[in-house]
């Protein structure tokens, strides 16, 4: 499968979930222009590369601005120790996402799903177990999907650069996202089912009269 299909797919069915009724579980109700202006930001600026640090590294345009505004988005939260845990939720999840790629590159013997997808689906599991908000899910997201492309750095074989927002790296934070967001669903669908439980058993559960 070329690179960028994965996100595509995933962003298509996504904005027809959104546009359906399902804003919540997409995006916490998240504004259109909202949505709108980071998607066409990613689009406008992925032409554009940059090089930076001495090991040759190259970060796209859109990936900048995926990272400006999930910094936008932690800072939002105007809560220190909120941002300071997000901040440690991107650095475990980010490293977590880094060994796996670091482990499937060098001895590809277990592999779970797919050796691209392991990885981005094991750092957004951490991301929705861990945060709340769709601000916070893209926040630790981007930050670990900065940071696992820098496995390379200790493989044994040189590699000719590292890119940060190319189309196969938007995949992996596609999928990333994806689980991320469906592990808040579930985990936010449990504790509608608990709080029901408890209320029918402390007799506080509204019925008919």
């Amino acid at each position: 499968m070329n690179s960028g299909i994965t996100a595509l797919w995933l962003l298509t069915m996504a904005g027809i979930l959104y546009m359906t009724g399902w804003q919540r579980q997409v995006a916490d109700h998240t504004p259109a222009w909202k949505v709108t202006i980071v998607l066409a930001g990613i689009a406008l600026l992925h032409q554009y590369r940059f090089a930076i640090g001495w090991r040759g590294i190259d970060i796209y345009g859109s990936a900048a601005w995926a990272i400006a505004c999930a910094l936008v988005a932690l800072a939002a939260s105007r809560s220190l120790l909120q941002s300071l845990f997000a901040l440690l939720c991107a650095l475990l999840s980010g490293t977590v996402w880094l060994w796996v790629r670091y482990m499937y590159e060098s001895d590809p013997v277990f592999v779970f799903l797919r050796p691209e997808l392991d990885g981005p689906v094991l750092a957004g599991f951490l991301a929705g177990m861990l945060t709340e908000t769709i601000g916070m899910h893209f926040f630790v997201v981007t930050a670990s999907a900065a940071i696992a492309p820098l496995a390379a750095l200790y493989l044994p074989a040189a590699v000719a650069r590292i890119e940060i927002g190319s189309l196969a790296w938007w995949d992996g934070t596609a999928v990333a996202l994806v689980s991320a967001r469906l592990t808040g669903n579930v985990k936010a669908g449990f504790r509608a089912i608990a709080k029901w439980l408890g209320e029918g058993r402390s007799g506080e559960r509204g019925g008919s009269v």
